[in-house]
């Protein structure tokens, strides 16, 4: 399980570095869930959403190039026990169908679930 981000899936003014990053994490991640096919490992890329700690005490000097994060509501940001329950749920091996995905901790889990296994008698 590496963490990625929904950076990675669209391009963001002043994130250029940390997108790309994440975006080839989010893709390794698919290739080597394909090369661990049927070895009983699971490699996910997971998004923890936009979690409450030190690090989004966004500083003033970001803030000037990024306004728009001063206006987050704080609905915008999770406790970090809501990224734990993600990673306890695929650690669990209830979802191994969404091996090399990219899961936000926002999402369904139970309707990607459903989507996958659709998918696989498709």
């Amino acid at each position: 399980m590496v963490v990625s981000s929904g950076m990675g899936r669209a391009p963001a003014p002043w994130s250029s570095a940390y997108g790309a990053s994440k975006a080839a994490v989010t893709h390794l991640v698919g290739s080597l869930a394909g090369e661990l096919a049927g070895s009983g490992v699971t490699a996910f890329a997971i998004s923890p959403g936009m979690v409450a700690t030190d690090m989004t005490d966004w500083p003033a000097g970001l803030l000037a190039h990024r306004p728009h994060l001063a206006e987050l509501p704080a609905a915008a940001y999770l406790p970090a026990s809501e990224a734990c329950g993600l990673v306890r749920d695929l650690a669990s091996g209830r979802l191994d169908a969404l091996a090399g995905r990219f899961v936000h901790v926002r999402e369904d889990r139970d309707a990607l679930l459903a989507e996958a296994q659709r998918d696989a008698r498709a």
